[in-house]
C-alpha cells in the first residue's frame, strides 16, 4: 500500500474571497481527497506528473467554489511513499 501526504495553499485574485473560502473548505478537501484517490503512484513521479496534479486540483476547485476563482494551487508539502 502506499499513501500521498499534501499540503498546498491557494492563491486568491481577491483578497476578499478568503472568507469565503474558509467556509468552502470542507468543499474543497473533499474534491482533493477524491481526485487523490484515482492517481496511481506513477501519476506522480516526474515534475510533469506534479504540474498536471497542480493544474487538475485547480480545475476542480474552481469547479467546487465558483463564482470564486482560485489562480493557483501551490504544494507546501507533498510526500509519496
Amino acid at each position: 500500500p502506499s499513501y500521498i501526504k499534501l499540503r498546498a495553499s491557494l492563491e486568491l485574485d481577491e483578497d476578499t474571497d478568503t472568507l469565503l473560502l474558509t467556509v468552502l473548505k470542507p468543499r474543497i478537501i473533499d474534491k482533493f481527497i477524491v481526485y487523490m484517490r484515482e492517481l496511481r503512484l506513477t501519476d506522480l513521479r516526474a515534475s510533469a506528473g506534479l504540474t498536471r496534479l497542480r493544474e487538475e486540483l485547480r480545475i476542480e476547485i474552481n469547479k467546487a467554489v465558483s463564482p470564486v476563482e482560485v489562480k493557483q494551487v501551490l504544494f507546501r508539502n507533498i510526500l509519496v511513499q
